[in-house]
């Protein structure tokens, strides 16, 4: 079955751009949190933020450990899931679900 496009041809450039732009900027935040700092390594780095993560998730600690080093990663690939256009739906769902854990973790929402 072949998709039909029902945007017009200016919204589906409009929707290009915001896709590669949102792409880009994950690919940066996750590429950012694993470069290594003058005075920590990668793994110091990717510990400390773990740690961070785990410490302000609604989470058990372990399960909030896993979510902390797994994010940079995540993010990466799925920003560069919707840069290349592949799996960009797929890609999509994966970041809002990460934005929403960042806005209840950054918030407090579910803290106890």
């Amino acid at each position: 079955m072949q998709r039909v496009n029902q945007f017009s041809p200016g919204m589906t450039v409009m929707l290009f751009v915001n896709r590669l732009l949102l792409g880009v900027y994950f690919v940066m935040a996750g590429v950012n949190k694993l470069i290594p700092s003058e005075d920590h390594g990668v793994l110091d780095k990717m510990r400390s933020f773990a740690e961070m993560v785990a410490g302000k998730a609604p989470l058990p600690h372990v399960l909030g450990l896993g979510y902390g080093y797994a994010i940079p990663y995540l993010e990466i690939l799925c920003g560069a899931a919707l840069v290349v256009g592949l799996f960009g739906r797929q890609a999509a769902w994966i970041i809002a679900v990460m934005l929403v854990s960042f806005i209840l973790g950054r918030t407090g929402v579910m803290a106890d």
